[in-house]
């Protein structure tokens, strides 16, 4: 009987291994499909963030792109406005010229020419 126990203890020792290796078995091939579907998951976020930060690259470059041209655009219109301003201040200014040279002429010969400059 004590060999029967041994026997049986024997017995229930090489199952108790046997299930353990089973369990641990599936552990790890269940770890490995988690690793797996993680590294796939990691994978995909990576291509995400990276679409993401070359669209964020792009409307930066159109953001700046915009804003130099709306620079060029401000700065040609503002030569504009001072060439506008710049041509009525000297226009006036020489009718004056003119009209004073005319007035000294007439002073000095008496008779009036009828010469008139037109500036710009």
């Amino acid at each position: 009987m004590h060999r029967a126990g041994q026997l049986q203890a024997a017995h229930l020792e090489s199952l108790r291994q046997e299930l353990h290796q089973r369990v641990e078995d599936e552990v790890r091939r269940e770890l490995d499909k988690d690793r797996g579907a993680l590294e796939q998951e990691r994978q995909q976020l990576r291509e995400e963030v990276e679409g993401q930060r070359q669209e964020l690259k792009e409307q930066e470059e159109e953001l700046r792109e915009r804003f130099e041209q709306e620079w060029e655009r401000m700065r040609l219109e503002f030569e504009e406005r001072a060439k506008v301003m710049a041509r009525e201040d000297l226009e006036d200014a020489a009718k004056e010229i003119v009209e004073q040279t005319e007035e000294k002429v007439v002073e000095q010969t008496g008779e009036k020419k009828g010469r008139r400059c037109s500036i710009m």
